[in-house]
């Protein structure tokens, strides 16, 4: 078997990309960068832009095709594995991708690039004692102010002196903030970007690393060829990306919701919730009354998890509706090309495009809300606890995969299962019957959420219950040691 070692500078990604291409088109008589920059890709035939750049546009079938024909028509410089990893991440967030499509483009990843890695596997020298602290170890590209890195920092920042955590970062030094810095105090914080894979993996048994989380899956930057090595007796998938990776992974993180019917290499492992939330703990805007006048739908979400399935499902929320709109907020909302996309579904008159704000003022923009949008195949998560954080609850629509149910898990943990549907009739039913039937409801429960969700089974014991998983984990491995 011919042996493949993958290095973490890659030549480029996808955001790269886009930021190339955008960097080069000036913006001119309200001229949409995105359209000229569409324009120029098409005319150079550059699969890859054109596959970054088309969900811009709201066009997740064209990034999917265009992905597919790079992956036939390889050009001089591509990386096929960031193709590859890419349409992994286009195909979760398409409606009509199948389970069996999921797990056929995770498989050829696998054959391609992890298969080859298997061959540098060696035993484990661990000390086998069931009940010593444990290393873990977590990797990721988030240690920093993102809705992953409010996660990790909710879990890996509160360890007891049961586990010694070791975080493993595969973001820029450049991407440095102050969250980073919160992490950096730890002491834990290990710099690996400038590791090729293989020695990521040695880096991590010189650790004496006991369990090794991957919280990245196919995003860029990731370990995965790292993982295919085995370099900790126990390894797993969760937070971050948890939507199934390779057959090197013992384990992933989700929870009775979030499990759903996906067809995983991991066995399944129950979390309380399939993430955790960190609430701010100084200077967050209090809770305001439902607002007054006509409704008002929010959708905080990036719009590449928005596709014509959902902006059709909202339109006929707004139809519903009398007088009511839309706000849509955020850096890329900023784009003509990609409003008109929105608007001409929606009509304009019923859409608004906020821009990107400070973290308070995003909070604060909460008190205009009366309901959140939740879009899918792929959900909220992070953007439904902040959502809730300011006493606005979503509808979502639960699905069979689990990129599909990550907002159902944390409005069921919070006690707002009025949120949870399972059809795309019953999603626009509901919602339509919450803001104006239940908006006196909507009313009467905005000032509990907050207390709710900090109470709930997605803050609240968070911490010792994944404590609990990883000895239960570890004991299982020693005992299977201990019998071979």
């Amino acid at each position: 078997m011919t042996e493949r070692v993958v290095q973490p500078e890659l030549p480029s990604n996808f955001d790269l990309v886009l930021r190339r291409f955008l960097d080069v088109v000036a913006v001119t008589g309200g001229v949409s960068p995105m359209d000229r920059a569409l324009k120029i890709a098409r005319a150079m035939d550059h699969l890859v832009a054109l596959a970054a750049l088309s969900p811009r546009i709201g066009d997740m079938k064209g990034s999917i095709g265009a992905h597919r024909e790079a992956l036939r028509k390889p050009a001089v410089g591509q990386n096929d594995r960031l193709v590859l990893e890419s349409l992994i991440q286009m195909l979760d967030r398409e409606a009509d991708t199948t389970i069996a499509d999921a797990r056929a483009v995770r498989a050829e990843w696998w054959s391609r690039f992890g298969e080859p890695c298997m061959n540098r596997q060696s035993p484990h020298t661990n000390n086998r004692d069931p009940e010593r602290p444990l290393v873990v170890g977590c990797v990721s590209s988030n240690f920093k102010h993102s809705s992953a890195g409010n996660c990790l920092q909710a879990v890996v920042l509160n360890h007891s002196d049961a586990v010694r955590p070791i975080f493993y970062s595969t973001s820029s030094p450049s991407h440095v903030d102050p969250m980073t810095w919160v992490f950096q105090a730890s002491g834990h914080l290990v710099d690996v970007t400038k590791m090729n894979e293989r020695a990521f993996a040695q880096r991590v048994r010189a650790d004496k690393v006991d369990i090794l989380i991957d919280c990245m899956g196919f995003t860029y930057g990731n370990r995965l060829c790292s993982f295919a090595e085995r370099p900790a007796p126990i390894q797993a998938t969760g937070w971050g990306y948890a939507t199934g990776t390779i057959p090197a992974m013992d384990y992933i993180l989700l929870d009775a919701i979030t499990a759903g019917n996906d067809l995983f290499y991991e066995q399944i492992v129950n979390l309380p919730c399939v993430i955790s939330y960190v609430p701010p703990a100084m200077f967050c805007p209090d809770v305001q009354a439902q607002p007054k006048g006509p409704v008002t739908f929010g959708a905080f979400h990036c719009f590449i998890k928005i596709n014509p399935e959902v902006l059709q499902a909202w339109k006929r929320i707004l139809d519903g509706v009398k007088n009511s709109r839309i706000v849509f907020k955020g850096k890329e909302y900023g784009d003509v090309s990609l409003q008109r996309s929105i608007t001409d579904v929606l009509g304009a008159q019923r859409c608004e495009f906020w821009p990107t704000t400070q973290q308070m003022e995003h909070f604060d923009a909460y008190k205009h809300i009366d309901l959140v949008l939740d879009p899918w195949p792929q959900t909220g998560g992070i953007t439904t606890c902040e959502a809730l954080h300011m006493g606005v609850p979503s509808v979502t629509l639960n699905g069979a995969r689990t990129v599909q149910r990550a907002a159902a898990s944390i409005l069921d943990a919070v006690g707002c299962q009025a949120g949870i549907t399972n059809s795309v009739d019953e999603y626009v039913t509901r919602a339509i019957t919450l803001v104006t039937g239940g908006r006196r409801w909507l009313s009467e429960e905005r000032p509990k959420w907050r207390e709710r969700l900090r109470a709930s089974r997605v803050c609240a014991g968070y911490v010792n219950a994944v404590e609990d998983i990883y000895r239960q984990l570890w004991r299982a491995w020693c005992a299977r040691e201990k019998e071979s």
